[in-house]
């Protein structure tokens, strides 16, 4: 059981707000400063935000009739593109909060397994009022084996990136909105999508009732801030200062610029003509 977050003396802050338009940035984004770290002794703490938009998985590329899935999402006033990795669909919009650790492979090596017990201590620790449970939520959107539930409904999902040793947890949180809403969307995405094929790809027919908001189980609203906060004051606790600005200072120099067009173009040359 791990009982301490691996954070250095210093952790790099990052927050960032993309536009729906700028969906494939999130990604090509996340590459970047994956390369970056592996440069750093430091890991890096990033939130980030992303407005409307459907982020599907390299799974999804599969779906029979993906053109048609894609216009359910339209038809609703969202965005979507492929991630290059794992999972299936996931759904980002104003009341969902991404939270990313990263870990520079000259801190600590850390297995697969592990690297999720990190960031699920860090979500333990943010919601310490909350009894958060791991485990694979059946009929959830992008289930997984590092799901995370509240008395069995799911308030977030995991996955992971690693790169010449360095590696990047991904958390998706959903915090506040309806998330009925963003679960149906996903159900109905899958169905259109399959249309009367056989789900040969275990496409999960997702059930809006397996799905919650970690707000709407406090006694009081949480807003995106007040989440991001107690994520911020929950990895402070562990002994780690947080700073922004050696940080914004690697991301404006050329090197960096290079990675970060590199990825987008490879984003780019891999999505489907919807």
């Amino acid at each position: 059981m791990i009982d301490a977050l691996a954070l250095a003396p210093t952790t790099m802050l990052l927050s960032q707000h993309f536009k729906r338009a700028d969906g494939l940035a999130t990604f090509s984004n996340m590459n970047a400063l994956l390369s970056l770290i592996e440069h750093e002794n430091q890991p890096l703490l990033h939130f980030w935000l992303l407005d409307n938009t459907v982020i599907m998985g390299l799974r999804d590329a599969d779906v029979p009739h993906l053109s048609a899935a894609h216009k359910v999402l339209t038809d609703h006033g969202y965005s979507g593109f492929i991630r290059n990795s794992g999972g299936l669909a996931v759904v980002a919009d104003a009341g969902v909060l991404n939270i990313s650790l990263f870990f520079p492979p000259s801190l600590v090596k850390l297995g697969v397994d592990d690297a999720y017990e990190q960031m699920k201590l860090l979500v333990d620790r943010a919601f310490p009022e909350l009894p958060i449970d791991a485990g694979e939520v059946a009929r959830s959107y992008c289930p997984g084996t590092y799901d995370l539930s509240v008395n069995g409904h799911k308030i977030a999902g995991m996955s992971q990136r690693r790169r010449n040793g360095g590696t990047v947890i991904m958390l998706y949180l959903s915090v506040n909105g309806n998330q009925n809403a963003r679960a149906q969307l996903i159900h109905d995405f899958y169905t259109v999508g399959l249309g009367h094929e056989e789900n040969k790809w275990d496409f999960p027919d997702v059930d809006p009732g397996t799905m919650m908001n970690v707000g709407d189980l406090l006694p009081q609203s949480l807003t995106i801030e007040a989440a991001r906060q107690r994520f911020i004051d929950a990895a402070q606790q562990s002994g780690t200062q947080l700073a922004k600005q050696h940080l914004a200072t690697l991301m404006q120099e050329p090197e960096f610029g290079a990675h970060l067009d590199f990825e987008a173009k490879r984003l780019s040359q891999h999505q489907p003509s919807f």
